[in-house]
């Protein structure tokens, strides 16, 4: 069973929630591009890839897979 909810960056400095990322994700399906400063999710249904901008919270990209069987991880080469 999977925890799905808001995912919120925190200013540890301003001690406030400085980016509300759009729709619902899930914690194990997140990965971290740090040097292009964005988020990798599998979406909600396991069926596409959702690229997050982390300083303003947008959709930079989706990519659609096409495919009918969930996606169970992804991988970032950096």
């Amino acid at each position: 069973m999977e925890i799905n909810r808001k995912l919120h960056i925190f200013e540890l400095e301003m001690m406030d929630v400085c980016v509300v990322f759009p729709g619902i994700v899930s914690r194990k399906r997140v990965r971290i591009v740090t040097k292009r400063k964005q988020l990798l999710v599998t979406s909600r249904g396991g069926k596409n890839v959702k690229l997050y901008n982390i300083t303003n919270g947008c959709v930079d990209a989706i990519i659609k897979t096409g495919y009918t069987t969930d996606i169970n991880d992804v991988v970032v080469s950096e």
